[in-house]
């Protein structure tokens, strides 16, 4: 039980720090041009549904019982990976966007 405790509050922690940096990013992107914002939202979108699933999994592990929280063990990390790299890909996309579109204001200066 102790390490399916740790688990959880390990995975929390995550998602915590995971959802504290989303919103951030989530803010920065409404800043952006309309025309910029629209080429994110579906991008956005993905990642809310990916958090969701997070919180899902979390939530299983916390009801599961000793046999089954394993291997849910096991999925949410798959899924925490997916969600890790998501966000990476777009915090990546999104920094190259945004430069390119301050150096475009700062050329206008």
């Amino acid at each position: 039980m102790a390490k399916r405790d740790e688990f959880v509050t390990k995975m929390k922690a995550r998602l915590d720090d995971w959802n504290q940096e989303f919103d951030s990013l989530e803010k920065k992107v409404r800043k952006l041009k309309a025309d910029m914002t629209a080429k994110y939202e579906s991008q956005v979108e993905e990642l809310r549904r990916k958090r969701r699933e997070g919180d899902q999994k979390l939530a299983q592990i916390r009801t599961a019982g000793e046999g089954t929280w394993e291997h849910l063990k096991a999925e949410s990390e798959t899924a925490w990976v997916a969600m890790k790299d998501a966000l990476a890909a777009f915090k990546s996309h999104y920094k190259k966007e945004s430069d390119t579109a301050e150096d475009r204001v700062e050329n206008r200066k």
